[in-house]
């Protein structure tokens, strides 16, 4: 059907089923819960003011159009064109001058007994609002915290006072983070690995150095070059002189000295598609120095390579650990597995 007649068709749908769940919105003191204002307002499903048809037909081809607009003309757009739009923003000329702060008030500043119906700086008061934090990690004192679209920030002072680190990062979308606690330095995956409408694609990993009390000591470094460009993190790990990536395209190694490049060592499915080899966790046994490893591969629409995958050698060889019978489909990874070869369950 092309996009046109759909378009029409979905209108069609919405100016029929729109009066129904308006009629059967219950009023009263709840009409505020569900959709109307207590001050008479009409609220839109973005939280503005209501432009009729917000059923879930309509929702979908809002939030369709919002993509294209951004990805046209293909259905992606690649992290290298964020370095290459850094890269030019770099080369623009700079001018002088000074800047003076001119709003320096807090930005919570809802008149009390009042909601504004819309979205805004002055009713919404989001600024009380924490954002997706993806991961943390602890050195000593210091805790580190990964943020989906701010990067990555320290406190030393049990998150009284937070200090970033990575704004000078081409991406702040952050998946994962780890700590490297036998030279204080921190590992920063770049490409939040949630799946929703503003996740973006990562740079690759950046590793920065610090003082171990939260300062930074330089700026991150990009780790393995372009490798990781395009992925999202799922998992950073650090066991001795190994590091581990678990990524939306399989599972990465890589020196923890930062001085050598990442290598795919898992990656069941062959066929491309950008739902399958989704590593989304692994775990080492600790003190094997990363040889014995068990990283987890799943996607939530299914396939037959979702499974635990278990390694002895450092990611060499694998097993494939399969579910017990009689599930023979596996859509996600469950509680319970077991070996063939042993029968015995692990967790």
């Amino acid at each position: 059907m092309k996009r046109s007649r759909l378009l029409v068709t979905l209108g069609a749908l919405t100016a029929l089923t729109g009066p129904l769940i308006l009629l059967s919105a219950p009023g009263g003191a709840d009409a505020a819960s569900n959709g109307t204002h207590r001050h008479g307002h009409v609220i839109g499903f973005d939280g503005g003011p209501a432009r009729g048809g917000d059923d879930g037909a309509s929702l979908a081809d809002r939030a369709a159009q919002y993509s294209a607009e951004r990805t046209a003309p293909g259905t992606t757009v690649s992290a290298a064109a964020l370095l290459a739009a850094r890269g030019q923003a770099n080369a623009l000329a700079a001018r002088g001058g000074h800047w003076v702060e001119q709003t320096t008030s807090s930005y919570n500043n809802e008149p009390a007994g009042f909601t504004d119906p819309f979205w805004s700086n002055a009713g919404a008061g989001f600024g009380i609002s924490g954002g997706r934090v993806t991961d943390l990690a602890v050195d000593g004192k210091v805790m580190y915290a990964a943020t989906a679209g701010g990067g990555v920030w320290a406190s030393a002072n049990k998150g009284k006072k937070w200090t970033p680190l990575s704004d000078n990062q081409p991406s702040l979308s952050t998946g994962a983070l780890t700590v490297n606690r036998t030279d204080h330095t921190v590992w920063i995956g770049t490409g939040e690995a949630n799946t929703n409408a503003d996740s973006y694609l990562g740079v690759g990993v950046y590793r920065l150095q610090t003082d171990g009390q939260g300062g930074p000591k330089g700026a991150p470094t990009l780790v393995g070059g372009s490798a990781l460009l395009d992925h999202q993190v799922y998992r950073l790990l650090v066991d001795g002189r190994v590091v581990f990536a678990a990524t939306s395209q399989g599972l990465y190694r890589t020196s923890a000295s930062a001085a050598g490049t990442w290598t795919r060592v898992l990656a069941p499915t062959s066929t491309p598609s950008p739902y399958v080899n989704h590593i989304t966790d692994v775990a080492v046994r600790p003190g094997t120095r990363g040889q014995s490893l068990i990283p987890v591969n799943g996607y939530r629409s299914g396939g037959p390579d979702n499974a635990i995958f278990a390694s002895t050698d450092g990611g060499t060889a694998w097993t494939k650990v399969t579910r017990p019978e009689p599930l023979t489909a596996p859509t996600s990874v469950g509680p319970r597995w077991r070996t063939p070869a042993t029968d015995a369950c692990t967790r």
